[in-house]
């Protein structure tokens, strides 16, 4: 391990940002994440969030395309 991240001040913003999401997330799927025994729940392509999560990615993929051929 580098002896510079214990240095007061030597962590640079975007790496401070980093790391308290990284723990925001961890502690998110801790305490608020229930996870479904496999056997008992559906496959995840099969819930319509997933389906318009994509089809949302791809209109979005779309968009960016028209917009970088013009």
């Amino acid at each position: 391990m580098d002896c510079a991240l214990f240095v007061e001040g030597s962590r640079s913003g975007a790496e401070t940002h980093m790391l308290i999401s990284i723990a925001a997330a961890y502690l998110y799927g801790v305490f608020f994440v229930n996870v479904v025994a496999p056997d008992m729940s559906e496959p995840f392509y099969r819930h319509p969030f997933v389906w318009g999560v994509a089809a949302i990615a791809a209109a979005l993929v779309a968009f960016l395309t028209s917009l970088l051929r013009r």
